[in-house]
């Protein structure tokens, strides 16, 4: 992840805190809602930031991985939540694979 890209999820994290102290007034399936998109949007920025880095194009990554532009878009912009299937398909373009990793708060 880029140095932009820290900044920026530092500062979506800040402010999903916020969201997330507001969610827990109006009861759990509201905090599960909102820390649901926090988990899609820190994904489509880790999408995003792989992608940039490999210098593709949404289209030229929809090509080589069989996955449509608009599910990209919709990945990226924190609007679908992809399948681990489409998941495989995008990263292994970009050289890229899943992982469980230790959460950076931790």
């Amino acid at each position: 992840m880029g140095d932009l890209d820290k900044a920026i999820t530092r500062f979506y994290k800040q402010i999903m805190q916020a969201r997330e102290a507001e969610a827990r007034e109006r009861g759990p399936e509201a905090l599960a809602e909102v820390r649901a998109h926090g988990q899609r949007f820190l994904l489509g920025i880790e999408l995003l930031s792989a992608r940039l880095d490999a210098r593709m194009t949404m289209e030229d990554l929809a090509q080589a991985s069989g996955v449509s532009v608009e599910e990209i878009a919709g990945i990226e912009q924190a609007k679908v939540e992809p399948s681990l299937e489409a998941l495989a398909l995008l990263l292994a373009p970009l050289g890229k694979r899943l992982s469980i990793v230790p959460d950076e708060d931790d």
